[in-house]
């Protein structure tokens, strides 16, 4: 099995009747206009209505234990739409306090200091 890791999603869109949904990871780089770090577009994952309404319901089920555990906050109580504040010590620095990714010696920058 691949494993990616992100900081966060892009972007969800609709097209044709597919879901896509494009994660990202902060990158080194000056920060964007308004203030946070630059990031790369890593992976793009597509999947099925039914398979996407079937992801969300999994996903609500991990918040609630998030939040029963304290990891996370709710800003609303909108359901799915609710948008999530996470709590860590290290929160507003890329991946979650990790150290900035580094330079391959090909130059190419790397999209995370986690692969």
């Amino acid at each position: 099995m691949n494993q990616l890791y992100c900081d966060g999603i892009e972007e969800v869109t609709v097209t044709g009747g597919i879901v896509r949904i494009d994660f990202y990871a902060y990158v080194r780089g000056a920060a964007q206009a308004d203030g946070r770090p630059p990031r790369e577009t890593l992976s793009r994952l597509l999947l099925s209505p039914d398979g996407f309404v079937q992801s969300l319901n999994a996903l609500e089920r991990v918040v609630g234990v998030l939040e029963q555990r304290g990891l996370v906050q709710r800003r609303s109580k909108s359901g799915a739409q609710a948008a999530l504040a996470a709590v860590p010590a290290s929160a507003g620095t890329p991946a979650g306090g990790a150290e900035a990714p580094k330079e391959e010696k090909s130059g190419k920058r790397r999209a995370s200091p986690n692969f």
